[in-house]
C-alpha cells in the first residue's frame, strides 16, 4: 500500500482529491499507462502548459469514482495528464 495524503481541488468542473505519493517511482511503475516507464529524473514537455517538467514532480488526483490520474506538476492550474507529456526536446 502506498501512503497518501489528500487535498481537494476543483479542476475544471470536477472535484478531485490530490494524493501525495511517498514512493513515486513505485507508483509510476504500477500505474504508468504506457510501455517504457520514465525515470523520476527524466524531463518531459507538457503540451497543455508548454513547460519542461521533471517526471518525479508529477501529481496524482483521484476523481469521485475513485479513478486516479497522473497529472502535470503544474496542476491544478494545468490540466495536462501523463498522456500529454512528450519528449522535452520536442518543439511545439
Amino acid at each position: 500500500m502506498i501512503n497518501t495524503i489528500t487535498i481537494k481541488y476543483k479542476i475544471k468542473v470536477r472535484i478531485m482529491e490530490e494524493l501525495f505519493i511517498k514512493e513515486k517511482q513505485k507508483y509510476l511503475e504500477e500505474n504508468y499507462p504506457f510501455e517504457n516507464v520514465p525515470k523520476l529524473t527524466d524531463k518531459k514537455r507538457c503540451i497543455h502548459c508548454d513547460t519542461i517538467i521533471t517526471v518525479g514532480d508529477y501529481k496524482v488526483f483521484k476523481n469521485k469514482s475513485g479513478d486516479e490520474f497522473i497529472y502535470c506538476p503544474n496542476a491544478p492550474e494545468c490540466n495536462g495528464t501523463v498522456i500529454d507529456w512528450i519528449p522535452a526536446s520536442a518543439v511545439l
